[in-house]
């Protein structure tokens, strides 16, 4: 139920500070929540940079939900959503109970791949793809089966052994591969579906940006109807859109592709189809790396060939005599057939040459085996203009949001011109903006330090190894220096895995690294321990709150 009781968003937050153990006011979380509160009822977006230790969680919901409208709030990591979900929103709750005798309801949302898929997990097993898999991966789907027998929420942050994304791959809805609620015969008993009902009840719903943004391009069709979004991490935003409205195709993902619609073609076909995609990932692989302003005659050429195997292919899919003979595999040939038209239909883009759209080729590390054709467009201000801030109240807010002190360059990527004057309050102006730096409590000058060793060596070629020892090297000495108390961080899991590995027989204190336990589990037990270490990926870089010395 919202809060309806409280005067004003001051007000509350200060009910809130005092019922918090040790907590005072802070003035930048005080002008931010008192900004948000006018922002929404006066019907115009806000931009908000709030610098570490403003605290501007409670700063934005205390308000948010003092106004009595649905909300829905939108992180660009993992960590932040367990934050709120998992700290911020029950505690918050519990306070409001407790000082006013009222509370809300909040609910966490997530893209269907994130969720255990009944109708995936009940054949997994027997799916031609697992044939490239090793044995710890069937392993481990059999155990994932077993887990969803017993699971409330079929959401892997629930697992409480870690599992391979191979394994989860195999038992989960790839996102835009879902037949839909209508289509499926385990509608019903869906995990995500269920977290989908939740969510519609719920006065606050949390959610990441890659889902607010399918739910932009989906027509408004995903998320509840809200009437406030608050985008936290919101310097991440535009970039997640523009990956999420792009579109990309890998070898690889054509050759898993390859074995899903061989049982549902003649050997000719079947042959024709995978000399047309072995085509493409070599004339891929061969490219160079970086845009493309017309596809090389031999990627168009291979290209062409393959959306023809692929058209060929939808044909046969369409009257397949697998269709309808059951429920679920009715349901597996709808996704089938949705994942051809969305691969047919990245190939077509590619070779537009849309004004709008960019191509290019881009490789995730030094092998071939890596490369990838994106193809995005080049701004997505209008449509976030035209679907997002025209339809609900936006606060963007971050700890880095504003550029060169102002606040006009990130608007323009949000699809708002220069500040709009507020119109009258019955035909409020759907642009109008305005924006607010509250700074930092913190004296970075004093509390702070910034360390940087100048001797390491380069990290890439013929001295990569070199500077993985002496990264190792400085990082014991950092943790001896601080006893313990460390977090660090990595750009690639198997980086902060290696570390940890070398670390952890040189030093005395605990070192925990992503992957042991869920990310939650982890910063619990991070706090916890003063003395211990947490080595982790890029979903701890923001967003991760370890109060505590």
């Amino acid at each position: 139920m919202p809060v309806t009781t409280l005067p004003t968003a001051a007000d509350a937050l200060a009910a809130v500070i005092d019922e918090m153990a040790g907590g005072e006011p802070r003035p930048g979380q005080c002008a931010m929540a008192e900004a948000v509160a006018a922002a929404i009822t006066g019907r115009r977006h806000l931009l908000v940079q709030a610098g570490t230790g403003t605290g501007k969680s409670l700063a934005y919901l205390v308000p948010s939900i003092c106004s009595g409208k649905k909300v829905v709030v939108s992180t660009a990591t993992k960590a932040l959503q367990e934050q709120l979900v998992g700290k911020d929103l029950p505690d918050l709750a519990a306070m409001l109970t407790k000082r006013f005798g009222t509370g809300f309801d909040y609910a966490l949302l997530k893209g269907r791949s994130n969720y255990y898929c009944l109708v995936r997990g009940d054949t997994a097993l027997d799916d031609p793809e697992m044939a490239m898999y090793d044995a710890d991966a069937s392993s481990e789907v059999a155990a994932l089966a077993a887990w969803a027998k017993d699971s409330d929420t079929g959401d892997r942050s629930d697992l409480e052994t870690p599992v391979s994304d191979k394994a989860w791959r195999a038992v989960s809805m790839p996102p835009g591969e879902c037949p839909g609620r209508s289509k499926c015969g385990r509608a019903t008993e869906c995990f995500a579906e269920h977290a989908r009902d939740r969510a519609g009840l719920a006065d606050v719903v949390v959610v990441n940006h890659h889902l607010l943004a399918l739910h932009l391009v989906a027509g408004g069709n995903l998320l509840p109807e809200h009437a406030v979004t608050i985008v936290d991490e919101a310097h991440e935003f535009a970039d997640i859109v523009t990956d999420v409205i792009g579109a990309s195709c890998t070898p690889a993902s054509l050759d898993r592709l390859v074995t899903r619609c061989a049982a549902h073609m003649t050997p000719d076909d079947a042959a024709t189809l995978e000399d047309a995609v072995e085509a493409f990932g070599d004339a891929l692989r061969a490219a160079p790396q970086g845009r493309l302003r017309a596809l090389p005659s031999d990627i168009a050429g291979a290209a062409v060939a393959a959306r023809a195997a692929l058209a060929r292919v939808l044909d046969t899919l369409k009257s397949s005599s697998k269709l309808g003979a059951t429920e679920d595999d009715d349901a597996k040939m709808i996704a089938l057939r949705h994942l051809v038209l969305m691969v047919i239909e990245t190939l077509d883009r590619s070779q537009a040459g849309a004004a709008d759209d960019v191509v290019w080729v881009e490789r995730g590390g030094q092998s071939t085996r890596d490369t990838r054709l994106r193809v995005a467009p080049l701004d997505v201000g209008r449509m976030l203009a035209s679907d997002l801030f025209s339809a609900t109240t936006v606060v963007a807010t971050s700890a880095t949001l504003a550029v060169a002190g102002g606040f006009d360059i990130p608007a323009r990527r949000f699809g708002l011109e220069s500040p709009a004057p507020v119109a009258d309050a019955d035909l409020p102006n759907p642009f109008a903006w305005t924006s607010v730096d509250v700074g930092s409590p913190f004296d970075f000058a004093r509390q702070g330090m910034l360390y940087v060793p100048r001797d390491l060596p380069m990290p890439q070629g013929a001295t990569a190894p070199a500077h993985a020892q002496a990264v190792i090297d400085e990082l014991v000495t950092l943790i001896g220096a601080a006893g313990g108390r460390t977090l660090a961080l990595f750009t690639t899991t198997r980086a902060a895995t290696e570390a940890a590995a070398a670390v952890r027989a040189r030093v005395q204190h605990r070192v925990l690294v992503q992957g042991d336990a869920p990310p939650r589990q982890l910063v619990r037990d991070f706090a916890a321990d003063e003395s211990s270490c947490l080595f982790a990926t890029t979903s701890f870089w923001q967003g991760v709150d370890v109060p505590g010395a």
